[in-house]
């Protein structure tokens, strides 16, 4: 459990770091390959926050194991739904022109 802690701990500091490089040259490539890593790393970032919290929950209420199986069991349900939606989402993206939804992009 300790890695899920270290990973949610740096991983948002490798997000604003990818930012920081992506923001040096803008081309349409680079706008997909943005747009797709902002889409994926906000969902991981919220799914191991998650994580993170659900683990606390199931340590406060005594390592109880049926808590440990409803709040699993959910997460594994929200953890499918997030991937079904970012796979339809991102698809669904080569036809959108992304200049006009990145700032910084010329119309």
């Amino acid at each position: 459990m300790n890695s899920v802690f270290l990973w949610h701990r740096y991983f948002g500091a490798f997000c604003i770091l990818m930012t920081v490089i992506m923001n040096q040259s803008v081309t349409d490539s680079v706008r997909a390959f943005w747009f797709r890593w902002e889409m994926l790393s906000f969902a991981i970032s919220i799914l191991t926050s998650e994580l993170v919290l659900l683990s606390w929950i199931y340590i406060i209420y005594d390592r109880n194991f049926k808590i440990a199986l409803s709040l699993g069991s959910l997460y594994v349900m929200e953890v499918a739904a997030v991937i079904t939606i970012l796979g339809i989402s991102l698809r669904n993206l080569e036809g959108v022109k992304l200049s006009t939804l990145c700032l910084g992009g010329s119309s």
